[in-house]
């Protein structure tokens, strides 16, 4: 415990003689449109608080504190290392119930390094409210890890981030700029999420990370998850099934779970089964390996520009009439599954253009026997394909 001398913050005195007001003028190309919400709306900040430099606090070990471990709401040049945060949830009571809080210290908490900490036995890891520069590395985390988009320029990498709570604690991705950089980790059995601080913020990828039983929520308009691998590593992580959202392109998949409202490109799937759902799913320029798929709501599945190999698509009874294009593939199925199977509901269009198709020659490449409660309704096109038999 150290003694802090002349750390003396806010003082009220009276005016000197001959005070002079003085007129601030900022120039700017357009007005604020918005101020800080926690002060009043107030854009401009005048102060002479000088934070806390050059500190280092490591090989220390933080154990069952009530509400957090460490709250960091100012300072720059830090370094925190080698550290363990243990136990704080049998008696955490109290907000805000993390073992690292970096609280609303804007630019007054900046550069600060986290560096081989390791994480356990809490509800919560590390919030980050706002700050900037902040670099995590090495750290391997035991549940939430959560960065306000009020967070601006920090890196992530090479951390592992694991669940060792009960239920799927989150990992979200709040960020500013695009000098935020997320790259390399390693996420198990997490729920993940990224989001913008406002539209017009510069877009980032997740990128190069590893995810283990972990579902991706959401990822926002213009920013992607790349050159990622993404599997199930046992039935018990997320109950053996994994939700895909967003667009990832040059990814990894062997996994079981589903995709919702996703574009994926240039990405490969190997021995997946899993569902589609939302509004559209888009695969483009993958490569498919022993693949089935399923749907059971109204939506649109594309398969554009594919290698796809033993592969199966098929219709729920009671789902809504869906939408399946089939453009420009180059599909072989030898384990004489069908392309596609209506026989368990219904579509509203199909789509088979411009593939080159190597099925069995004793198979069927679509079966369209709808069942007595499903009326045909679909409108179906089959046309420019090239169909090559193969013996079974």
């Amino acid at each position: 415990i150290g003694k802090m001398e002349d750390c003396l913050q806010f003082i009220k005195y009276d005016f000197p003689e001959n005070t002079k007001y003085v007129n601030v003028v900022f120039e700017q190309n357009y007005l604020p449109y918005a101020g800080d919400t926690d002060f009043g709306g107030a854009c401009v900040f005048f102060t002479n608080f000088y934070g806390p430099e050059n500190i280092t606090v490591s090989n220390c070990t933080f154990d069952r504190n009530r509400s957090l471990s460490m709250a960091i709401c100012g300072g720059s040049k830090w370094n925190v290392k080698n550290n363990k945060f243990l136990h704080s949830e049998k008696i955490a009571t109290t907000a805000p119930n993390y073992h690292i809080d970096l609280e609303d210290g804007w630019e007054y908490c900046n550069t600060i390094n986290f560096e081989n900490n390791y994480f356990d036995g809490n509800r919560n890891n590390l919030v980050s409210c706002a700050g900037i520069g902040f670099k995590f590395t090495g750290n391997t985390f035991g549940s939430t890890v959560y960065f306000w988009p009020r967070t601006q320029s920090y890196t992530f990498e090479n951390n592992t981030i694991t669940n060792e709570t009960t239920g799927t604690p989150m990992c979200h991705f709040g960020f500013s700029d695009n000098l935020t950089k997320i790259s390399n980790n390693t996420i198990i059995n997490r729920s993940i999420s990224m989001e913008k601080r406002y539209s017009s913020t510069p877009n980032i990828n997740l990128d190069n990370n590893t995810f283990i039983d972990a579902n991706v929520n959401g990822v926002p308009s213009g920013c992607a998850v790349t050159n990622s691998l993404f599997k199930t590593q046992s039935e018990s992580g997320s109950n053996g099934k994994l939700r895909i959202c967003g667009t990832f392109k040059n990814c990894t998949f062997d996994h079981t779970g589903g995709f919702t409202d996703s574009v994926l490109e240039n990405c490969k799937i190997n021995n997946v089964g899993t569902t589609t759902y939302g509004k559209s799913c888009i695969f483009r320029k993958c490569d498919i390996d022993n693949f089935s798929a399923y749907t059971g709501q109204k939506t649109k599945v594309v398969f554009e520009e594919c290698d796809l190999n033993s592969f199966g698509f098929a219709v729920s009874t009671w789902g809504g009439a869906v939408d399946i294009q089939f453009l420009n593939n180059n599909i072989t199925n030898t384990n004489g599954e069908k392309l596609i199977d209506l026989s368990l509901g219904k579509s509203e269009n199909i789509l088979i253009k411009g593939n080159t198709l190597n099925f069995p020659n004793t198979k069927n490449i679509i079966n369209i026997a709808d069942v007595s409660y499903s009326t045909p309704a679909a409108n179906i096109t089959v046309e420019d394909n090239n169909v090559t038999s193969m013996s079974d």
